[in-house]
């Protein structure tokens, strides 16, 4: 008897020492079911970063109010990338080797994400992925997984749009990162594949305060069209000092809301472009919640994009079970029945998004509207 008391005493202690995250997925009524989320809080994505978060605060409010996690609160831990691929690999070992959570939801932009998720694939962890597009996304394992369409989509669209409009003679201006590359390669294959020419390709630095030289070699050749992506910050640098050298060309953006979001208005007055679609019913439902909540629009698709993956997340562990191996071979198959924000998801054999819708958006008047819809 003795013994057995021992026993009860030291399981007692163990539980006792286990971390929250643990214990909130030990089964059982109440308690909570812990996941992470790595956005760029700080640094030249904030404005997308925010978004990303309200997304996932918007998503966590609603599952905890359908019942949570089988009677369990969801609770989610959220980590700054700074924008920078240093602290979000940083963050990603913090939610894995201290937090021990099954699932990360993030992050945003590529060179950020791919090396934090390559970890968490290592470590067996899922990652969804609401806001980076390269290529590479579809190498990176089958812990892996996208809410948002990759550059393949979205460059070639934008090529597509640019031609719809009757534009042949472009130059095309993208970041120099995995996120930049991947859109430049689809741009200029579809651009060219169907007729067009592409004058000048620049595939600007990061974080830099100044982007004459590169603006002075962009409109070289005298381009129709400026085929571009930019963050942020820095796009409003560059658009600012292309209004300023007085060159003129259409402007025709990947990700509008991102490259317009902070930007000048009328250094981007006229900019037309794409987003990931949400003016669909699905999406305007998550707008009007949005809007209630915190007294304003989204910034643009990014916060429909994570909304969707705590969402799938959430359904993943209801149905199969809140370890890591039962939410990745879950989600392929709640993402099919999944009323997306973003609309229809599903995702293809590497886990990625097999289709994106898009919109086609036009900013004016100092805010971004649909166009030619």
């Amino acid at each position: 008897m003795k013994t057995l008391h021992k026993l009860v005493a030291l399981l007692v202690i163990v539980v006792l020492l286990l971390p929250a995250t643990a214990c909130g997925q030990l089964g059982g009524g109440g308690g909570e079911v812990t996941i992470g989320a790595i956005f760029p809080l700080t640094g030249a994505s904030t404005h997308e970063g925010i978004d990303e978060r309200r997304g996932v605060e918007l998503a966590v409010e609603q599952i905890n109010a359908d019942g949570g996690i089988n009677g369990k609160d969801l609770k989610v831990i959220f980590e700054d990338s700074e924008s920078r691929p240093e602290a979000g690999t940083d963050a990603a070992h913090k939610l894995i080797d201290v937090n021990k959570v099954p699932a990360i939801i993030g992050i945003f932009s590529s060179g950020v994400t791919l090396p934090a998720a390559a970890y968490a694939q290592e470590q067996g962890v899922v990652m969804v992925n609401p806001g980076s597009t390269s290529p590479k996304c579809a190498e990176v394992g089958d812990y892996f997984f996208s809410t948002i369409g990759l550059d393949h989509l979205m460059g070639s669209e934008q090529a597509l749009l640019a031609m719809r409009e009757g534009y042949m003679k472009a130059a095309v201006l993208v970041p120099n990162n995995p996120f930049g590359i991947g859109m430049e390669d689809w741009m200029v294959k579809t651009f060219e594949e169907n007729g067009g020419e592409i004058t000048t390709i620049i595939e600007y630095p990061l974080a830099q305060t100044d982007y004459r030289a590169e603006l002075q070699r962009l409109f070289e050749g005298d381009p129709e069209a400026i085929l571009y992506t930019a963050y942020g910050e820095e796009s409003k640098i560059l658009t600012k000092q292309a209004m300023e050298m007085g060159a003129e060309a259409q402007w025709i953006g990947g990700y509008l809301t991102m490259c317009t979001g902070v930007a000048d208005p009328a250094t981007v007055e006229g900019h037309i472009g794409l987003e990931p679609s949400y003016h669909m019913p699905a999406g305007e439902a998550f707008t009007e919640a949005f809007v209630e909540k915190y007294g304003e629009e989204p910034g643009g698709p990014f916060s429909y994009l994570a909304y969707d993956a705590a969402w799938l997340i959430a359904l993943a562990m209801r149905e199969g079970g809140t370890d890591a191996e039962s939410i990745k071979n879950a989600l392929p198959k709640v993402a099919k029945d999944y009323a997306a924000a973003t609309g229809d998801l599903e995702f293809d054999a590497n886990g990625q998004r097999l289709e994106q819708p898009y919109d086609e958006l036009i900013y004016t008047g100092g805010k971004v509207s649909l166009y030619n819809q």
